[in-house]
């Protein structure tokens, strides 16, 4: 694994015209088998009430709440 820095000044070497051309091509081939096969993208955007002055709190859509500082949960799967 390279750091962004690297990967960074490796780009900038490239031309513009063969550099958009070599990302396409590789950003096709990750995810052109996504759309032979059938899927399902499925979001909860669940409203969690914090209390106090939590970290990330933000006063946002809270229906049980208006007003108050809230926090949305996000799950990450890898």
């Amino acid at each position: 694994m390279i750091s962004d820095d690297s990967a960074r000044l490796g780009f900038n070497k490239i031309e513009e015209k063969a550099g958009i051309e070599w990302l396409q091509t590789h950003l096709q081939s990750c995810y052109a088998p996504l759309l032979t096969a059938p899927w399902i993208l499925d979001v909860d955007v669940t409203v969690k009430q914090l209390y106090g002055h939590q970290e990330g709190a933000k006063k946002g859509y809270n229906p049980q709440k208006p007003g108050r500082c809230t926090g949305q949960v996000q799950p990450v799967f890898k």
